[in-house]
């Protein structure tokens, strides 16, 4: 059962909205008041394996950890809903692609809303750029966790490997000195 149900003669269609599709819809608004918990996060708990994951500074690329890692973590734990065609490897690569596709939109949206447009970099601001990169990573891990591809596996693996190396290796790199 996928969810729809028909008449008989097939001409009503009733679509019933399941734990996914509300999951889907939650996310970016959940994600974008975890993220202002997040921005605080080294801050309660100065730890440098705590500063690979939050952020430790103001910089716009400190804040990308506000997007990446939430996004990651929270996709990665909707697979506990059900959906038609669940497929994990799908599903975290589906998690990985949304998670830098939210960390570009935090770019984009600050070069354009701040820098071009000449927005002041006020809480709203950043608050409205938090949630419009969950909305875009939201989008971009549904369309990708249907994927289904053979090749997922790899796929993911590699692209796990290569986005944590890089993120948590700049991040302990740049540590504040304690």
């Amino acid at each position: 059962m996928n969810g729809n149900s028909h008449a008989e003669d097939g001409s009503a269609k009733t679509t019933r909205i399941g734990k996914f599709e509300v999951f889907l819809a939650v996310c970016p608004f959940a994600l974008t008041a975890l993220s202002a918990l997040w921005h605080f996060l080294y801050d309660l708990i100065p730890l440098p394996f705590i500063g690979a994951f939050a952020p430790v500074g103001e910089s716009v690329w400190q804040h990308l950890k506000i997007v990446f890692y939430p996004f990651l973590a929270v996709w990665w734990a909707g697979y506990l809903f059900p959906y038609e065609g669940k497929n994990p490897a799908s599903h975290a690569l589906a998690g990985i692609a949304g998670a830098v596709a939210a960390a570009a939109s935090v770019i984009a949206f600050q070069y354009i809303f701040c820098d071009v447009l000449g927005a002041p970099s006020v809480l709203p601001v950043h608050i409205l750029n938090c949630f419009t990169s969950f909305t875009i990573a939201t989008v971009i891990g549904n369309r990708f966790k249907d994927l289904g591809s053979p090749v997922a596996i790899v796929m993911l693996i590699v692209l796990t490997v290569a986005t944590v190396s890089v993120a948590a290796g700049y991040c302990l790199k740049n540590l504040p000195p304690t």
